[in-house]
């Protein structure tokens, strides 16, 4: 699907097929690492036809695994794309989970941070 921002700007929306593995050692540990399967896109939905590889982890801590942290990187397999590093913290209260994370690429050129909230029933 396509989402308008203005009349001379379109964002393509496609969906990213991805394959993988997670390892979890105990309740508190995850690895994981996966393998693009669909094309890569660019934010406007053009092919840049690359394979990805992403891998991280994410820790609980304390007694009551009331934050999360995680951290992770994924790099192209033709290396036309520049290598990619995100972090994360997450506060778990009850069933609400506020989450901040932050990506950038090895030249420090693109980064972002996100903020959420999210609840569970």
């Amino acid at each position: 699907y396509e989402v308008e921002i203005d009349e001379l700007t379109k964002l393509k929306c496609k969906p990213e097929y991805r394959i993988g593995y997670a390892f979890i050692p105990s309740d508190r540990f995850v690895f994981a690492i996966d393998y693009t399967l669909s094309k890569t896109r660019d934010p406007f939905g053009r092919s840049l036809n690359e394979k990805t590889i992403a891998a991280g982890f994410e820790s609980h801590l304390g007694t009551k695994k009331l934050l999360t942290f995680r951290a992770g990187s994924s790099f192209s397999l033709e290396g036309k794309l520049p290598l990619l590093f995100s972090t994360g913290i997450s506060f778990n209260i009850s069933k609400i989970v506020l989450d901040c994370a932050y990506m950038t690429d090895m030249d420090g050129e693109s980064r972002g941070m996100w903020a959420g909230l999210r609840t569970s029933f």
